[in-house]
């Protein structure tokens, strides 16, 4: 580059300087479920009994609703990464 050339490696141009990305109507539902979770699991704090197999374990009830949450978009992300491998 030369002395006299102002633009800078790496950054913005001037077009792009007060844009913000939309979001989609998918991160908006997704932000909509993930915060009514949040606070369905909050609000149940009391203590349940969970049997497994061949116990039981007795836990707060949030933990049972966020390791039932996280377990379900673990299953929906692998659902949908191998939706297009048929």
């Amino acid at each position: 580059m030369s002395r006299t050339d102002t633009t800078k490696v790496g950054t913005r141009g001037a077009d792009d300087a007060g844009k913000r990305q939309r979001l989609s109507v998918h991160q908006v539902g997704l932000y909509i479920l993930v915060t009514a979770i949040v606070l369905f699991a909050a609000l149940n704090l009391e203590k349940v009994s969970v049997d497994v197999v061949f116990t039981s374990i007795r836990m707060s009830l949030v933990f049972v609703i966020a390791a039932m949450a996280f377990v379900g978009f673990g299953a929906g992300y692998l659902h949908a990464r191998n939706r297009g491998t048929r």
